[in-house]
């Protein structure tokens, strides 16, 4: 190793090494060296200082997820089975969140008690992915068929690109419904989608299956999140007390950070035996015709007053479709087909209730009736009782939850399926005297046709009478029998315009239901009444 300096050259003690020597002659007094310049090392003067790199080191920031764009609840009896670390049959909490800042991960950290709840938050499961979310573009009513056709979202918060690219495509039905491809999450309510694509600004699903797992087809609002449960969701590891009241918080993780536990939204809720509970039916069918909204007659069935009716029709399911049977095939057809001892199995059974005016009377036509089959009638006689005698004003509301016994316990479905209908009714715009008991008088009929007004009773009464007293401008005369026992018709003779008639029944035979029928003269007011024990 030597030093090189030439003044000519601008060179300063420049570090060479000698690659070969070459020390000439006795005669010749001259060495010659080959050198190459070292570049193993160099003296302090030799060089400048090299300019910066400009490397920035890239963001490693988490954030929150929104209380908008996370979700977590107990998990229901399909997803969890499903579990491909543990399918065993116990009570897990299920999570999804979209992702934000650079999280790369996201923790389910959870704490439980059967009281208040305190303590440290645990690791209870670790979700690789991230759902995306979309918002319904349009209002979304329960009664859509199996499939609805197309369902269309709005690209936000995730762009359009993202969110239909979460979507894969099968028209494999077995597949689709034993697999869980494609599940979103709309409210309450669990969907499965066949395929997504494309159209204008909107992600349009289609052939989607609603009421999917233990739900039920819901009303939605527009704008409404729709979580693509499928692209990315966490189930825990550990089970909790089925009665237990737990806090979640999800906490996304980066590749050198985590957010603080404390930044995190709590998600609240309590344990409710998910697992073990029945599948409410799938979908309601009035006259056969599914979800009808139409003006449903009240006469729809029977031939006459006392078994004047609307069919009812259940599309029953069972909550064992959930251990790795075929949704969809729940959705579409019935229960006892599927599975050979429903309803006996469990003892399936539905609770029907009936709902005059929804949101605004609200009188009860049926409070917990009982079905075991797949049908029942909604009786018009019970519903003019229920009502008083009186022709209902407003929709009609069916609620249907399901009951069934398990490990020796009685428990009803989470969810109620709910339907709404308009009635049309032949006695639409009669006069109704009312619904009487044994001896009370009836609201007062001011004949507007002249001449005989006929009544009939839709069967006959063992004791007692139908009687009827008139007021011709003199006040009210004696009661006079209209009907008597063992006798279904009679009339009022010699009628005159503004002539007021009352009705009452005398009789003491034990829980009678009937209808008396007036029929006025010519254009005149037709009325009725309903009498009862």
């Amino acid at each position: 190793m030597v030093e090189l300096s030439n003044a000519t050259l601008g060179i300063t003690r420049l570090p060479m090494r000698v690659t070969k020597i070459d020390f000439g002659t006795l005669d010749s007094n001259k060495i010659r060296l080959d050198l190459v310049q070292d570049v193993f090392y160099s003296a302090n003067p030799s060089f400048a200082d090299p300019d910066g790199s400009e490397w920035t080191d890239p963001t490693v920031g988490v954030e929150a997820f929104p209380a908008d764009e996370q979700v977590a609840f107990e998990a229901p009896r399909a997803l969890v089975r499903r579990d491909p670390r543990d399918g065993s049959l116990v009570d897990k909490v299920y999570a999804a969140a979209r992702a934000r800042g650079s999280a790369a991960i996201f923790e389910v950290r959870e704490r439980h008690a059967s009281g208040a709840v305190s303590g440290d938050f645990n690791v209870a499961g670790t979700s690789f992915q991230f759902a995306k979310i979309g918002v319904l573009d349009s209002a979304l009513s329960t009664k859509s068929a199996y499939p609805l056709t197309t369902l269309d979202l709005a690209a936000t918060p995730d762009s359009q690109s993202d969110l239909t690219g979460s979507f894969s495509t099968t028209d494999d039905l077995t597949e689709l419904g034993t697999n869980l491809r494609n599940l979103v999450l709309v409210g309450d309510e669990f969907m499965l989608v066949e395929s997504a694509s494309n159209s204008g600004a909107v992600t349009r699903l289609a052939n989607v299956y609603r009421g999917a797992l233990d739900s039920v087809q819901a009303d939605h609002a527009v704008g409404t999140p729709v979580y693509v449960l499928s692209s990315g969701a966490a189930i825990t590891d550990d089970s909790i007390p089925e009665t237990d009241n737990v806090e979640v918080k999800l906490i996304p993780v980066s590749i050198n950070a985590e957010l603080l536990e404390s930044a995190a939204t709590t998600i609240t809720f309590t344990m409710d035996k998910r697992v073990r509970r029945p599948y409410p039916p799938a979908l309601l069918t009035l006259n056969s015709v599914d979800w009808d909204t139409t003006d449903v007659s009240l006469e729809s069935g029977g031939t006459g007053p006392e078994d004047f009716h609307i069919d009812v029709d259940l599309q029953r399911r069972d909550y064992r479709t959930a251990d790795l049977g075929n949704e969809i095939t729940a959705l579409t057809e019935d229960a006892a087909t599927t599975f050979s001892d429903f309803p006996s199995a469990n003892s399936t059974e539905h609770l029907v209730t009936v709902v005059h005016d929804p949101g605004g009377a609200d009188d009860a036509v049926y409070t917990a009736e009982v079905v075991s089959g797949t049908n029942f009638a909604l009786e018009r006689l019970v519903l003019l009782q229920a009502l008083d005698g009186a022709v209902p004003s407003a929709d009609l509301r069916i609620s249907v939850q399901s009951r069934h016994t398990d490990a020796g316990e009685t428990l009803t479905s989470r969810q109620t399926l709910v339907h709404d209908f308009d009635i049309a009714s032949a006695l639409e715009g009669q006069f109704e005297f009312g619904l009487l008991s044994q001896n009370e008088t009836s609201a007062q009929y001011t004949a507007d046709a002249a001449g005989s007004h006929g009544f009939t009773l839709s069967s006959v009464f063992s004791a007692g009478d139908v009687e009827y007293r008139i007021d011709t401008g003199g006040g009210f005369g004696a009661w006079t029998t209209l009907i008597s026992a063992g006798n279904t018709s009679g009339s009022i003779a010699g009628v005159a315009v503004s002539d007021v008639i009352e009705v009452r029944h005398t009789s003491s035979d034990v829980a009678i239901l009937k209808q008396l029928d007036m029929a006025a003269p010519g254009a005149g007011t037709d009325a009725f009444a309903i009498l009862e024990s």
